[in-house]
């Protein structure tokens, strides 16, 4: 019997031999993503939570940092770190923040920042906010509808950061003397903001708007106000702040806090202002600026400047309009043409 036997061609396999190199290939990168988005996650998620601890083991007991002129603390009689995966929300409900003789407490502090924008905070408070007096014994209230403020370093050197921006910002502020029962003042709107100046390595420009101002203590209604200054030479380093030296270093390096606007509305007055302020050699105000002043004189008591108040106020124009210089030396109030000051504002110096 004869058997016929057909050899395959060389190079080429037949079935699943031929059909699994291939399979392989073709999936390798897709196994090879897969990886790498897996360890990807695992270290994100590994991360995250590691931070998170981190906060969290911090706020399980009162947080101490330095202040201006001693040390202040904030404690939480609960906290939670939310936001998983790309969020870290910080609350701290029932807060308490004591400093020297105040202690202030809210309701809730939250404070929110982005994974991938950590130089940037988003905060916020519940009202009331209470700050309290032990050495007076008085306490305030401030209420509103809506606080929030947003904290913003330059680059992402923490260890030293550098103030870029921070602004506050509420509606519906309320003010009120707890201890007497009056109320301070309200307000329909106010803003805060803190810019770093764009021409100067160090320095400030402030930019702070109210609005519906009423005090019924103060015969107020309708008010508004609107402030720019230029805080110039000042350090933007923010862990500096509550060093000692800092005000006396600002004084050597020639830093004023220049007013380039400041106006003032109410009903049946208003005021404008411009002008400078600084530090001497010994720690004590110097100011030089011009007030122009329309129905506000009227409302202070100007009895105990006697025969003195229009060599100190000015004498008002035909439309009622007061122009008034303000000089300050030595932390002591001069009026114009008088050599002696009439008042001392300071009696102890900033440094």
């Amino acid at each position: 019997m004869t058997h016929s036997f057909t050899r395959p061609r060389c190079g080429k396999a037949t079935g699943d031999a031929a059909r699994e190199p291939v399979y392989d290939t073709a999936m390798r990168p897709f196994v090879i993503l897969g990886f790498i988005v897996i360890l990807v996650a695992a270290i994100w998620t590994g991360g995250w939570f590691y931070v998170a601890n981190q906060v969290s083991g911090q706020l399980n007991s009162p947080l101490a940092f330095d202040g201006p002129d001693g040390d202040a603390s904030l404690d939480c009689g609960s906290s939670s770190v939310a936001g998983f995966p790309f969020r870290f929300d910080v609350r701290c409900n029932d807060a308490r923040l004591a400093y020297q003789d105040y202690t202030v407490t809210t309701p809730q502090l939250s404070v929110t920042a982005l994974v991938y924008r950590p130089n940037h905070f988003i905060g916020f408070a519940e009202s009331p906010v209470r700050i309290a007096d032990a050495f007076s014994g008085s306490e305030t209230e401030m209420e509103f509808g809506n606080l929030e403020a947003s904290l913003r370093f330059e680059g992402f050197d923490f260890a030293d950061p550098r103030l870029e921006r921070f602004s506050v910002v509420t509606d519906t502020l309320k003010l009120t003397n707890l201890l007497f029962g009056n109320e301070i003042f309200e307000a329909r709107h106010g803003e805060l903001h803190l810019v770093k100046t764009v021409d100067e390595t160090d320095g400030l420009m402030a930019f702070v708007t109210a609005e519906g101002i009423e005090s019924p203590e103060a015969g107020l209604a309708g008010g508004s106000v609107s402030v720019e200054a230029l805080l110039s030479q000042w350090d933007n380093r923010v862990a500096g702040w509550a060093e000692d030296q800092r005000l006396r270093a600002w004084q050597q390096a020639g830093g004023e806090l220049a007013i380039e606007t400041l106006d003032f509305s109410a009903e049946g007055m208003s005021l404008d202002l411009t002008g400078t302020v600084a530090l001497n050699e010994n720690g004590f105000a110097e100011v030089e600026a011009e007030a122009e002043s329309l129905g506000l004189m009227d409302k202070l008591d100007l009895s105990m400047l006697g025969d003195f108040a229009p060599l100190i106020i000015g004498v008002p124009d035909e439309n009622g309009i007061y122009r008034t210089p303000v000089t300050i030396r030595d932390g002591k109030l001069f009026a114009p043409y008088l050599p002696t000051p009439i008042l001392a504002l300071q009696t102890q110096p900033a440094f």
